[in-house]
């Protein structure tokens, strides 16, 4: 399916590697709410949507055939479900990282046993008890600020700024979008806060580090989901979490809060031995 243009990376080296494995492939592009030709999708065998959006299309559609959802949000893939909990032959590749990888980047850094804060906004409320899971079988703790609005972000920063000596950051658009994103790094700063981003770009703007995974690296995986789908028309998950990932770290914000940071090959190795 057609997708923005950050997408476009992903879906060109995917469309190579399906070819190379042997699949034919058809383009479509849904345009409006919903004119995607039903008839031509049906022919598929398995049709793959790139994104949130596409994806609620083929849903709210009643397509029939399996789908497999590419760069989808934990919270949107939840929120979908529970939409349309009659269709199975469904699944998705997140786009978010497992919980526990986060806290194995933390160790990386920092070490165990540190007070880690999270924010958890609309979206990402639901995440509590496997946040207090993964901290406590990583030797971490949480401490935790919910805020239904942008409005109570400053309070609530400062509550956590106060209490912890690392911030977490999750994927909720409520709390970290581009009108709040500024603040939070300044506030962190000035607090000697380290911040753990959730993708490149928010290391590139002044979190320490984040995990994050490539387009090739997802790509890879897809396929492989591909693959073990065909060999009995089912999907053996429902929501697969990244496997491959890589490790994006801001150097020069780490020296100036007087943390040393390793090489991100260095990290990625140590996160991937405490994940085994």
């Amino acid at each position: 399916q057609k997708a923005e243009s950050f997408n476009q990376p992903l879906i060109e080296q995917f469309q190579q590697e399906l070819g190379s494995a042997g699949y034919q492939i058809s383009q479509y592009t849904p345009d409006g709410d919903i004119v995607i030709s039903k008839g031509e999708l049906n022919q598929q065998h398995l049709v793959i949507a790139i994104g949130s959006k596409t994806t609620q299309q083929l849903l709210e559609s009643q397509l029939q055939n399996p789908i497999l959802s590419l760069l989808m949000p934990r919270h949107l893939a939840d929120s979908l479900r529970a939409l349309y909990p009659e269709k199975k032959n469904w699944s998705n590749l997140l786009i978010d990282q497992p919980v526990e990888r986060h806290f194995h980047l933390i160790t990386s850094i920092l070490g165990k046993h540190q007070q880690t804060g999270v924010l958890l906004g609309p979206y990402t409320n639901n995440m509590e008890a496997s946040l207090k899971k993964a901290a406590s079988k990583t030797d971490h703790e949480i401490i935790t600020e919910h805020i239904s609005d942008s409005d109570q972000l400053t309070q609530s920063l400062s509550n956590l700024n106060n209490r912890s000596n690392v911030l977490l950051t999750l994927p909720d658009p409520v709390v970290f979008n581009r009108n709040t994103i500024r603040g939070i790094l300044l506030s962190s700063y000035r607090s000697r806060l380290p911040i753990i981003g959730f993708s490149q770009a928010y290391v590139k703007a002044g979190a320490i580090a984040a995990v994050y995974s490539q387009p090739g690296q997802i790509s890879k995986q897809a396929v492989n989901i591909i693959s073990d789908f065909f060999i009995d028309n089912i999907f053996l998950q429902k929501d697969y979490y990244p496997n491959e990932f890589s490790v994006a770290l801001n150097t020069k914000v780490a020296h100036s809060l007087g943390i040393r940071l390793e090489t991100s090959t260095a990290i990625i190795d140590k996160i991937k031995k405490a994940e085994q």
